[in-house]
């Protein structure tokens, strides 16, 4: 029987394969500059080849990096993504599942076709990948599976509801996978962070419901680096911020209590978000 790996320790990511989704920019450009930092090989995937291309010339001065544009959707892809990883580096050692797809607003009001898009993006395609990777991280000497979920996932967002149900499902599908991989050398987990100052929210503030912003904005940086504790430690999940996590599994347990506190909850992420928009305002007019 193989041993149960506790996560590679610290400075053993040198020369390991990584394979992160969504990485030409915000959280997944952040995973692959620290991966690149402790020296592991790097396979990038992402849609827009510019940007690809661009991260992939800026980390290949600190180690091997290679880009591969696709979409998460295509299965054909998924599977030639592994095979590129595999033919480059000889082995996969850890899987990113950081790429995302959220269309906001009521149930009622989107498209169904952006909601089968983020059924797909958030939920089948890193499930898919993840089926696809086992031969590979099996392999390996040690392996890891780390998602990149989100707080909507550990208790219900209404204005949110699609992209909630989907990663609620993800970061189920991730604790019960891990208990099946258990007894082997592969570890499964989960980061869940709120609010993430990257274009991915920032683009669209306007539209983000005022109870998102009151949790504290993260950044970029800050959920790479727990990416990157999972990857290296044991722990099944990290909320940021921690409170978020507790609040969000507090009102999933007591729906009576969170619509009543919604009110409150609702004035503190206004006055956040005015905030957050004038910075925003004020950054984007160059003042």
């Amino acid at each position: 029987m193989i041993k149960a790996m506790r996560g590679f320790k610290p400075n053993t990511l040198q020369k390991k394969t990584v394979v992160i989704t969504g990485a030409s920019e915000g959280v997944g450009a952040s995973c692959a500059r620290l991966f690149a930092a402790s020296g592991a090989h790097l396979v990038l995937a992402a849609r827009g080849k510019e940007k690809l291309h661009k991260i992939v010339s800026e980390l290949s001065q600190l180690t091997e990096a290679v880009g591969y544009a696709m979409d998460v959707c295509d299965l054909s892809a998924c599977d030639e993504l592994l095979a590129v990883a595999k033919k480059r580096f000889g082995h996969i050692h850890v899987l990113i599942n950081n790429a995302g797809f959220h269309d906001r607003g009521p149930f009622d009001t989107i498209d169904p076709r952006n909601i089968a898009h983020m059924v797909d993006v958030n939920i089948r395609a890193p499930i898919y990948l993840t089926s696809a990777a086992m031969p590979y991280l099996t392999e390996s000497e040690g392996g890891a599976v780390v998602m990149v979920g989100s707080l909507a996932g550990m208790g219900p967002l209404s204005g949110a509801s699609v992209y909630s149900g989907t990663k609620s499902g993800l970061r189920t599908f991730t604790f019960a996978l891990r208990e099946e991989l258990m007894n082997t050398n592969i570890r499964c987990a989960i980061v869940s962070p709120g609010p993430i100052d990257t274009g991915f929210i920032m683009k669209r503030l306007d539209l983000v419901d005022d109870i998102v912003f009151s949790q504290a904005m993260s950044t970029a940086d800050g959920v790479a680096a727990a990416v990157k504790d999972l990857v290296e430690g044991d722990k099944a999940e990290i909320a940021i911020p921690s409170l978020g996590g507790l609040l969000a599994l507090f009102g999933a347990s007591f729906p009576v209590l969170r619509r009543l506190l919604r009110p409150l909850f609702s004035a503190l992420g206004r006055k956040n978000k005015r905030r957050y928009l004038k910075r925003h305002r004020s950054f984007e007019s160059g003042e």
